[in-house]
């Protein structure tokens, strides 16, 4: 067994040499990763307990417009249109803009509720043309509205709903397209506990959509995601995603360095979070991560003296982190890797 340490400027190395290019900048993360001595692994493991199945991973997420060639963070809505900072003004963007949603540090403050959500149905009666009788019951189709019930625990300003559109097959693994689609809509000022409803046109959005795409509103206050009951939605659709790029990525890595024996290095890993960003007990703590020969983490040893409201939201992070794999004569092996990680305790 062999054990490795590592130390934060590896991800943009490990991610370059994969992807043949330079990485995006990643949003800021308050964990920090400090490489160790790995000492003896029998011994470390005896004071440590694993966790090996979780929730996908969180993803805290900020709505990302693309204006004059760059990403900018969108910080409100007007009507079905985002609303950018450029200058110190809020300039409104076109209606045929391109969004991305990005993962944040956390985040924003509270939590909401989405109830009633569903897109409405109207249902036709066949009828004789002559007699007006009814001659063939009725049928549904999916009209263009969508109908849901907003509630908050705390007050919120800047709100906005953003309503992303997902192929309902490839949710449930049995499709490979994954084309979103997103759709705004201004809220302004959501009082806490007093329930809002909300009717969002989708005439923008073709039958295709509307019949097999699955909608999940999301809230964002200040352009920062406010955890929902929907979030998880959210997590599952980027894990997978994050999945399907992770074979592209491994099978470029192994044709770069098809007799090379290397670490393994980490190109994607995000904080652990929770909800309402609610402070961590346990600040800092070493971790033992294990990877498989795809460089997909199956397990997480956390210290047995890891608080025990923070140890599922360690582990439910880390085991969605993705490695470049150890490789021993360009073929990807099972190894482990020991991390320091510093958690935010307080505001």
């Amino acid at each position: 067994m062999t054990v490795i340490a590592f130390s934060c400027p590896a991800r943009a190395r490990a991610e370059k040499s994969a992807l043949g290019e330079s990485p995006a900048k990643p949003a800021p993360a308050a964990t920090a990763i400090a490489a160790k001595s790995a000492g003896s692994p029998a011994a470390a493991l005896s004071a440590f307990h694993p966790i090996h199945r979780a929730p996908d991973p969180r993803f805290p997420s900020m709505l990302m417009v693309r204006y004059e060639g760059n990403l900018v963070p969108v910080v409100a809505a007007s009507g079905k249109r985002a609303l950018i900072e450029v200058g110190g003004r809020q300039i409104k963007t076109s209606r045929k803009s391109e969004y991305v949603v990005q993962r944040a540090d956390q985040y924003a403050p509270g939590e909401a509720t989405f109830s009633g959500s569903t897109k409405r149905v109207t249902y036709i009666s066949t009828v004789d043309v002559d007699s007006g009788a009814s001659i063939g019951g009725s049928y549904g189709f999916p009209s263009r509205d969508f109908v849901t019930t907003v509630t908050v625990g705390e007050r919120h300003e800047q709100c906005f709903v953003a309503v992303l559109m997902v192929n309902r097959w490839y949710l449930g693994g049995q499709s490979d397209d994954a084309n979103s689609i997103l759709h705004l809509k201004e809220i302004g000022t959501l009082e806490a506990n007093r329930p809002k409803h909300l009717e969002i046109d989708l005439s923008d959005f073709g039958e295709y959509a509307l019949r097999d795409y699955v909608a999940i509103p999301l809230l964002f206050d200040a352009g920062r995601e406010v955890h929902s009951n929907n979030s998880a939605l959210l997590g599952a659709f980027q894990r997978r995603r994050d999945l399907a790029k992770h074979v592209r990525v491994l099978a470029n890595y192994l044709r770069l360095n098809p007799s090379a024996t290397l670490d393994a290095q980490p190109y994607l890993r995000f904080q652990p979070t929770r909800p309402g960003n609610a402070p961590f007990k346990t600040g800092r703590l070493e971790v033992i991560i294990r990877i498989n020969a795809e460089g997909r983490v199956f397990a997480v040893d956390l210290p047995d003296e890891t608080d025990d409201e923070d140890g599922p939201e360690i582990g439910r992070a880390l085991l969605g982190w993705l490695f470049l794999p150890q490789l021993e004569a360009g073929s990807g092996v099972e190894t482990r890797v020991r991390a320091t990680l510093t958690l935010p305790t307080g505001p």
